[in-house]
Formats: C-alpha cells, structure tokens, sequence
C-alpha cells in the first residue's frame, strides 16, 4: 500500500463503531456490561487456549490479561466521569454557585457538545481521573452542600473516597495501586520500568522487581474484578445518596425548582438503587 492508502485507511478506523448497549443509560449498568463482556471474553480465549499449545497459548493469554486489566480499569474511571456527568446535568438548573469552576473544558472539547446540550459529557468526558486525590476533589466541588441558611445545618461536605477508618483506607490505598498498574501498561507496554518498581513497591508493600514484564494470572483478573466492582458500588450508592440530599436541600430553599417524585424516579432508574428526594421515594426498575 501507498502512503496515501495507508492514510486512508487509518482515517476510516474511527468510522468503525457499534451501537452502545443498552445498559449504558446507567453508569453503573454500563459498567457493570463492559466488565462482563471482558470477563467472557478471557474465558472464551481461555477455552480455546486449552485446546491448542497450552504453554504457547499461556503466553498469548498473559498479554491479553494485560490489556483486559487496562479496560477494565479504564471502564471504572470511565463509570467515574459518567456520574459526574450525571450530577452536573442534575444540579446545573437548579444552583448558582461556584460548584462547577474547577471543570475546566476548552472551547474546542465544548463546541461538540452544543445541539446536543449535554452539559455533563461536554465538562467531565476530557477529565482524567485516574487518582483518588483527584476524584475526591472533583466529587466534593460538584456536590458540594448548598450554603445553608443562618442558623440551620447544610448538607455535610462530600468526600467520595474515604480514609476515616480501615477498610475505607484500604479501598483508598488499594485503588491507588490499581492506578498505578493501569499506567505500568498502558505507558510501559506491560514493562516495569524502575521507576514504576519504586511507585509499585510503596503501594503494593512488598518489593517489586524492576526490568520485568506485567503478566496477570487469571486469578489476578478475577479478584482484580471483584475489587473493581465493590468500588464501583460503592461509590455508585455514595454519589447517589449525597445527590438526593442536595436536591432535597435545593426544593427546600426554593419547591418550585424540583419536582421531587420525578427526581427521586430518575435518579433511582440512573443509578439502579433506591433513593429519596425530599420525602419521595422511588425504587429502580426491576
């Protein structure tokens, strides 16, 4: 092929698409969909592999490991903006304050986003998120409680990721290992470079050699899975939960912003749990 085709055909890759699943009008479902598809995915090659040269199979499924661990990981942080997107679209209406000033999105990111009004995705699809620090400071803006009225208490100040007791500080440390590993593949091919051995030692606790390739184990996949999961659970209750509060502290500064039933049911059928909105509660579909 020509230089020319060869541009071509590398123009064409971003005209190759599929539908989105129906699961992805929730960030939780959507989630939770991509993680399964992964999931099959390695057991259907693990199946094939067994059948063929397993020790030259168990190379090849090494690498693809490898790659599962990105998308998976990916797929979280991709759960993380979603949701933001979710709040910001939820609270933009109804609140003037400086919620959203940390935000930032340049003109050309914003301009692709103006027919459609989709305020959420135009500030939160170009965020990286892929620290805690970082989500915890997005999440504490967009949900922050409104200023409360003199001598009344607001809506306690949002944390998403906490460290206040020990599980919540293994979560938190835990996930920042994840992090780590995601960018061990993803800039370093899988090489662990030396001074991702450094970072990888503090965070893991126990030493990390340096100069080798990343190989997951199939075990490592599936408790990688189950870890990925809980956080997204977690964080999914936890978002919604304060969501619902300051919508229930907006209709009560002002009850003709909100209808608070139709809140409560969106926001059950968006994030798959019960919740409630100013006394109206609504469950998720079935």
């Amino acid at each position: 092929m020509t230089d020319g085709e060869l541009a071509r055909a590398i123009q064409a890759i971003p005209t190759h698409t599929d539908e989105l699943p129906q699961e992805s009008r929730s960030p939780i479902g959507h989630f939770k969909h991509t993680t399964a598809e992964l999931v099959g995915m390695l057991k259907f090659l693990a199946r094939k592999a067994a059948v063929g040269r397993p020790r030259t199979a168990e190379g090849y499924l090494g690498r693809v490991r490898q790659m599962a661990l990105v998308s998976l990981v990916e797929s979280l942080e991709r759960f993380f903006k979603e949701v933001a997107a979710v709040c910001v679209d939820a609270l933009a209406p109804v609140t003037a304050d400086d919620r959203f000033d940390k935000m930032t999105v340049s003109g050309t990111s914003l301009v692709g986003h103006y027919r459609t009004q989709t305020l959420g995705s135009a500030l939160c699809e170009t965020q990286v998120l892929t620290d805690c620090g970082e989500i915890n400071k997005r999440f504490k803006g967009v949900l922050a409680p409104l200023a409360p009225a003199p001598g009344k208490k607001g809506v306690t100040e949002f944390k998403l990721l906490e460290e206040d007791s020990p599980d919540y500080r293994v979560r938190y440390s835990t996930l920042q290992l994840v992090w780590q590993l995601r960018h061990t593949v993803v800039h370093n091919v899988g090489v662990v470079t030396q001074s991702d051995a450094v970072k990888l030692r503090v965070l893991a606790k126990r030493p990390v050699a340096a100069a080798r390739l990343l190989v997951p184990t199939e075990d490592d996949i599936r408790k990688l899975v189950r870890f990925l999961e809980q956080v997204a659970d977690f964080c999914n209750r936890r978002v919604c939960d304060q969501l619902a509060d300051v919508l229930t502290q907006v209709h009560g500064s002002d009850p003709t912003l909100i209808d608070p039933a139709e809140r409560a049911r969106y926001l059950a059928d968006t994030f798959r749990v019960p919740v409630t909105v100013a006394g109206s509660a609504a469950a998720p579909p079935p």
